[in-house]
C-alpha cells in the first residue's frame, strides 16, 4: 500500500486526474438522481458515491487537506453502510422453501430500484397501511 501512495505522490498530475474523475462521478451521480435518470434508493447511487469519494481521496495523497479527507472518508463509510442496507434488504426478500418470502403478513418484498420515488426502507408496507403522498408533484 505504501508503494502505491509513493507512486501517486511521484506523479501529482495522475493524482489530480483521478480526483477530477471523482468529481465527475459526484456531479454525474447527483445530476442523474435529480433528473430522474438514476434512483437514489437503488444501489447504483451509493456505489457511485463511494467510487467518487475514493477517487478524491486518492488525489489527496499529493495535496493533503484534513477537512477534505474527513469528508471523503465519511462519504465512503456512509456509502458502504447504505450498500450493506440495500444488500440486506434484497437478501431478506429472497423466496425460500414454499416459494414465499419470510416476512410479516403486512409486508411485501421489493427490489433494489422499485418505486424510486418512495422512501427508502428495508420493507415496504402494503398500500392499505401507507399514507398518500404529501405532494403529487414529488411522486409521479
Amino acid at each position: 500500500m505504501q508503494s502505491v501512495i509513493e507512486f501517486i505522490r511521484a506523479y501529482p498530475d495522475l493524482a489530480e486526474f483521478i480526483g477530477v474523475i471523482g468529481f465527475m462521478l459526484y456531479i454525474g451521480g447527483f445530476f442523474s438522481v435529480q433528473s430522474g435518470i438514476l434512483c437514489g434508493n437503488g444501489i447504483t447511487f451509493p456505489v457511485l458515491q463511494v467510487c467518487a469519494a475514493s477517487c478524491v481521496l486518492v488525489s489527496l495523497s499529493s495535496a493533503y487537506n484534513l477537512p477534505s479527507f474527513m469528508i471523503q472518508t465519511s462519504y465512503i463509510a456512509i456509502g458502504l453502510f447504505g450498500i450493506a442496507l440495500r444488500l440486506r434488504r434484497v437478501r431478506s426478500n429472497r423466496f425460500r422453501g414454499n416459494g414465499r418470502p419470510i416476512l410479516p403478513a403486512n409486508v411485501e418484498p421489493i427490489s433494489f430500484d422499485a418505486d424510486c420515488h418512495q422512501p427508502a426502507t428495508l420493507f415496504r408496507h402494503t398500500p392499505e397501511q401507507s399514507d398518500p403522498p404529501k405532494s403529487p408533484a414529488l411522486c409521479p
